[in-house]
């Protein structure tokens, strides 16, 4: 346990900066160096091996196992992720990845950041772009439609709930994500061509508005029972 807690709070301490970028070309070349040693599907902790990285692995895979243990697998070997960078380096050419990308960015700024209405903004923003995408695209079962439909299940009450009582708020960010998805020439590069299912899609994000204009009261209502509900917790 001594080994784990140094290397957990040598990677807590640790300047984002100094973790390990997986997409950076030195980083590519090794694994390459280490494909070409190994062969295409090399064992996890061979890898790790091959990649100077065999103690911190084993370790890591040890406290992702002990149940008193939360810190990500990802955090504790001090990989760059979506997870771990910092919120700035995250939000930098966010319109230019992968949407799921811009939902942990609306997660974290909703959490983190307690940035209520910046996360609603980048929730909604992530939805819109994975929705032009996923019908734009064909993908197998089971695959990225199921992760998208799992993600915001997930997500979506957290949302929604902040939403539902800030209505105001969830109005105007709908028309900001709109306007913002037709301003914002970036995309996901897959996605560069998705064009007109985009603009089928920022159809059906302004037909949500308007069917949140006529169940406003309804939406209220439920709002004004949950604020009662938390205040009776709370006595």
């Amino acid at each position: 346990m001594f080994a784990l807690a140094l290397v957990l709070a040598q990677v807590e301490a640790a300047d984002t900066a100094d973790l390990i970028d997986p997409d950076s070309p030195a980083f590519q070349a090794k694994v390459a160096a280490c494909l070409r040693q190994l062969g295409d599907e090399p064992e996890d902790a061979a890898m790790w091996t091959c990649l100077g990285l065999k103690e911190r692995f084993e370790i890591c895979t040890a406290q992702e196992q002990a149940s008193d243990q939360l810190i990500a697998f990802d955090q504790c070997m001090g990989l760059k992720t979506p997870e771990t960078m910092s919120l700035a380096d995250l939000r930098e050419g966010i319109a230019a990845r992968h949407p799921f990308e811009m939902l942990t960015l609306a997660r974290r700024t909703f959490d983190e950041a307690e940035d209520k209405a910046g996360g609603l903004f980048w929730f909604y923003a992530s939805q819109l772009r994975w929705r032009t995408r996923l019908s734009c695209r064909d993908f197998e079962p089971g695959g990225e439609g199921a992760l998208y439909g799992a993600m915001f299940e997930t997500l979506g009450p957290m949302f929604n709930e902040w939403a539902g009582e800030n209505i105001n708020v969830w109005l105007a960010t709908i028309d900001k994500v709109h306007d913002w998805d037709i301003a914002t020439k970036e995309r996901f590069a897959e996605d560069a061509d998705c064009l007109a299912q985009a603009k089928e899609q920022r159809a059906g994000m302004l037909a949500l508005k308007q069917s949140l204009i006529d169940n406003r009261a309804e939406i209220e209502a439920k709002a004004a029972e949950r604020r009662e509900a938390r205040a009776k917790a709370a006595l």
